[in-house]
């Protein structure tokens, strides 16, 4: 049969108004649970919730996430094929998971869901992130050993929920929400296709920190929020923070000091002296079989601490991934350089002059360095870690916090509202740790949508330290 010119037209209408387009796709059938992020917390709820480990609370294709940024993993940000050769991983975000219970000197570190998921369910490589020490924290690796990223677990999780048919939509930014009956109205709007999107669904899940979650709900309905501002999302606070790396063709650290393991400070002496804060074992290194000598990346800044990030600050561009590639060619991030490496030789100079390669480290300053600065409005991050305000009673936050609106099913999985857990089980005030969001997604799963507990973590692990049960309290 032949059309018309104006049938054509509003057949295209009547396709466009009934097909939300997200990251250059069609959503052919409704979104029934929504997903605001693509960090650990949201892909894990996307991965359990489809089907994986015999859990079927949603078909896989009932379930959307949409994503402001072309990737998975929030605050695990690892940068790959990196280094003049291509080879290097870094890690621009988080990094580790303490495996089993560790007794540090700032505290008490155990991460069970992670470690259980990304090595028993998973089954992903992993080696120590500190070696011959009693560190018990781990890291991703490949089959040969080398840093895999810790991004590799949530592009499992990612990979394993497409294969149940969920739906994935990148470069998305949710913008407000609405209510309309019993469903809440998702507004978003895709930079792919410039188009403005409004999404109905029965659930929605919100894997944002606290920053860009307060952002979100101040532009949205009053009547999302019609019995007042939850005090529990105001409990928390964000902490800026700074992570860089810098590159040497000779890994000078190990090469001639027999560096590996360890931390180094140097402090800010003057204006012009970068603050250093840095760890031998960090940053990824390769050995050239020609050479056999190292080359890599040494971590120079990891610090949680506003000086340190007002120093580096203004050295970070805020475009869509909060990390800047510092190259030497540039006049700024030479200057920059050029002090990071005094900072490094001053701090090392009598193992320098004792190995008799003084002059020779002082001569090869780096020629590159990653830097990532962990702003409250860095895109994707909305800060460092999050630390909870004093008053508040931090042992019942992340309970609180699943469930912010009483009666709607809107529901918060972020690390800024989780907490590590003590000793005896109770949360404890340590934010800022996969572990924290993935055990609050896993609390949403198993107190509001029926999931069970997943088997392959021992249960009375589970029962001590990863349920949030009003008893604990």
């Amino acid at each position: 049969m032949q059309t018309t010119g104006s049938t054509s037209i509003l057949f295209f209408m009547f396709f466009f108004l009934t097909h939300l387009l997200a990251g250059g796709q069609e959503i052919g059938k409704p979104c029934k649970f929504v997903i605001v992020g693509a960090g650990p917390g949201g892909v894990y709820t996307a991965w359990r919730m489809s089907g994986n480990n015999g859990d079927n609370a949603f078909v896989g294709s009932d379930i959307c996430v949409l994503e402001m940024l072309g990737r998975v993993g929030g605050r695990i940000l690892s940068l790959r094929n990196q280094g003049p050769k291509g080879d290097l991983t870094v890690e621009m975000g988080a990094y580790r998971f303490p495996e089993s219970p560790w007794y540090a000197y700032h505290g008490f570190f155990y991460a069970p869901l992670t470690a259980a998921l990304i090595m028993k369910s998973l089954k992903l490589p992993t080696a120590p992130y500190e070696p011959k020490t009693n560190c018990t924290m781990r890291k991703i690796v490949d089959d040969e050993g080398q840093n895999a990223g810790y991004a590799a677990f949530v592009e499992e999780m990612q990979r394993q929920a497409e294969e149940k048919g969920v739906r994935f939509y990148f470069n998305t930014t949710v913008t407000s929400l609405g209510l309309e009956g019993y469903d809440i109205l998702v507004r978003a709007s895709d930079h792919n296709s410039n188009t403005s999107l409004i999404i109905k669904s029965q659930n929605v899940l919100l894997n944002l920190p606290m920053r860009p979650l307060t952002r979100l709900l101040f532009n949205s309905d009053p009547e999302v929020l019609q019995f007042g501002y939850p005090d529990v999302l105001s409990e928390v606070r964000p902490q800026s923070g700074i992570k860089l790396y810098v590159h040497y063709e000779d890994a000078w650290w190990r090469n001639y000091l027999n560096l590996s393991i360890g931390m180094f400070t140097v402090n800010q002496t003057g204006p012009h002296d970068p603050p250093l804060f840095g760890r031998y074992h960090d940053g990824h290194t390769r050995i050239d079989n020609s050479t056999g000598m190292a080359r890599g990346f040494l971590e120079a800044v990891y610090q949680l601490i506003d000086p340190v990030y007002d120093f580096y600050g203004p050295f970070q561009i805020r475009e869509k991934e909060p990390y800047l590639k510092l190259v030497y060619n540039n006049p700024t991030a030479r200057m920059l350089l050029d002090a990071i490496h005094r900072q490094l030789v001053k701090y090392h100079h009598d193992l320098l002059y004792k190995a008799g390669v003084l002059e020779k480290v002082k001569g090869m300053p780096p020629k590159l360095a990653l830097m990532s600065g962990w702003g409250e409005d860095s895109i994707g991050f909305g800060g460092g870690i999050h630390y909870t305000e004093s008053g508040v009673n931090t042992g019942s936050l992340s309970l609180r916090a699943l469930q912010p609106v009483e009666g709607l099913p809107l529901y918060l999985a972020n690390e800024a509202f989780g907490s590590l857990r003590q000793p005896d089980g109770t949360p404890g005030p340590e934010h800022g740790w996969a572990e924290c969001s993935l055990v609050m997604a896993e609390n949403v799963l198993t107190k509001f949508f029926g999931v069970q507990p997943p088997e392959w973590i021992d249960s009375a692990i589970y029962a001590k330290f990863v349920d949030l049960s009003v008893q604990q309290y």
